[in-house]
């Protein structure tokens, strides 16, 4: 009987990291997982992560490349052993998500992409841009995290920064305080797919991507365009541009004034952008029907008050604000003819079309108006008319005040827009006297009356409106100048 020679096979122990891949070296290898989101999750992008250079934020070799993202924008990306600083772009022209403002599914192209840095708390203030040896880190790639990337270079350009390590922790840093959460490692919930749950960190970066599309959506829809007219990638890349050309959000991109859409509100981009207009369009976002999430408009209100009002050197130092009058026009009645008929008190007929008067800031305008043809409500009343702005406050916390103090017949809000426009402020007048017929007017020394005889027929009184004059003011009938008024002011809450 043969025997087999024995085979001696010297043993050589195998280090397995705690992933399960082997790790020649004995140390266990770096992953990094992740989200990549617009407004909605991205499927079918491709995450590659680059070396970083803190000196200069040049980027370095290709590290790793993942499989395409799934349908909820994950990632993969095992680093091996690789240490250090970190950049990460998403690309695919095979990219797709769903706008929840509208439902609009967007594709991306081969210039689309989105960026973001690797970034950890420490264990003291200062955050760490570093991915350690072996270590299983989370990154996440959205707006905030592109935009925090676009200004960490901006900054180091605009001489804020020596060196670009700081410039992009006060990039990440600036952004996080304005959203106010740890956008990096934060997996936005979806608001348009079902209930949520309770507030939490992504529910809170869900409602702010979910503002962002309706954002966009508003700015479609003011310039007559459909819902799929305008994407929030274009509003990314505008945001990008604005801040790649001097480091402020101000609405001038490296070409001149940024707009997306031809609307005259919220299309221009500009120091509201990501402020106001962005409170403004969460808040109609959470209370439409594109909304499934349960969260209100109540539920944000607080966090979207404090957005709304964010100062910090990513947008402009504050102004004071201006107010400019607008011209308009109404009808006169100079020229008109009033005449009596009937028995008795008989009835009033007014004839001749009047003249058009315009005011406008310059010289006083006069005008001539018959009070017993008009109520409180009537059209073709002298009305001054303003735009009121500044390069920080929205539109709602802008309020005008004729005269000295806040009056229920003098104030109002100014409608939602990025300069506020013309706000209509009615010129307090004599009391009207009922136009009905068989009504009668109230004697008035000053008043033109027609009919044979004073003691017959009844006077009809006109009158010249003075913009200084007061709520008070008697029904007296007067004629006077129309003057802009030179007590305009603002009442800002920010």
């Amino acid at each position: 009987m043969s025997r087999l020679p024995w085979i001696v096979v010297p043993v050589v122990p195998m280090l397995l990291s705690c992933t399960g891949r082997l790790a020649g070296d004995g140390s266990v290898n770096a992953t990094l997982d992740g989200a990549v989101f617009v407004t909605g999750p991205v499927a079918g992008v491709v995450v590659s992560a680059y070396a970083l250079d803190l000196d200069d934020g040049a980027p370095g070799g290709l590290v790793a490349q993942s499989m395409p993202t799934d349908e909820s924008g994950g990632y993969h990306l095992d680093l091996g052993s690789f240490h250090g600083p970190l950049l990460l772009i998403a690309r695919g022209v095979g990219g797709t998500y769903v706008e929840p403002a509208t439902g609009v599914s967007v594709h991306w192209d081969t210039t689309t992409e989105l960026r973001a840095v690797f970034a950890a708390r420490g264990s003291g203030p200062d955050l760490r841009l570093a991915l350690d040896t072996g270590e299983q880190a989370t990154a996440i790639l959205t707006p905030w995290s592109d935009w925090a990337v676009a200004y960490s270079t901006a900054r180091l350009k605009a001489r804020r920064d020596a060196r670009y390590a700081d410039a992009l922790a006060h990039a990440l840093e600036r952004f996080r305080d304005h959203v106010e959460l740890d956008y990096w490692t934060v997996v936005p919930a979806v608001m348009s797919s079902g209930p949520v749950g309770a507030w939490n960190d992504g529910v809170q970066a869900g409602v702010l991507l979910s503002a962002l599309s309706a954002l966009t959506g508003e700015m479609g829809s003011a310039s007559q365009l459909s819902p799929a007219g305008l994407s929030s990638l274009e509003l990314v890349a505008a945001v990008r541009d604005d801040l790649n050309a001097d480091a402020i959000l101000d609405g001038a991109g490296t070409h001149g004034r940024l707009q997306l859409g031809t609307c005259p509100s919220v299309c221009p981009l500009g120091p509201l952008t990501l402020r106001a207009n962005l409170r403004d369009a969460a808040v109609a976002f959470l209370g439409s029907d594109a909304n499934t999430s349960g969260i209100t408009a109540t539920d944000a209100a607080a966090l979207l008050g404090r957005i709304s009002t964010r100062v910090s050197d990513l947008w402009p130092t504050p102004t004071v604000p201006t107010v400019s009058v607008v011209a308009s026009s109404f009808q006169d009645d100079d020229g008109v003819d009033a005449e009596m008929d009937g028995p008795g008190i008989g009835t009033v007929s007014y004839t001749g079309p009047g003249k058009t008067i315009t005011l406008a800031a310059g010289p006083s305008t006069s005008f001539v108006k018959f009070a017993s043809r008009y109520a409180a409500d009537s059209q073709s009343l002298p009305e001054w008319h303003f735009t009121v702005a500044d390069n920080h406050s929205g539109a709602a916390q802008i309020t005008f005040r004729n005269g000295t103090s806040p009056s229920p017949t003098t104030t109002a809000a100014l409608p939602r827009s990025r300069s506020a426009p013309a706000s209509r402020a009615r010129t307090p007048r004599e009391q009207p006297c009922s136009s009905r017929t068989g009504s009668r007017f109230p004697p008035s020394p000053a008043a033109a009356s027609t009919g044979p005889s004073p003691s017959a027929r009844p006077s009809i009184p006109t009158s010249r409106s003075s913009a200084a004059a007061t709520p008070s003011s008697t029904a007296r009938p007067m004629r006077s100048a129309m003057r802009p008024p030179s007590t305009a002011r603002t009442a800002l809450d920010a």
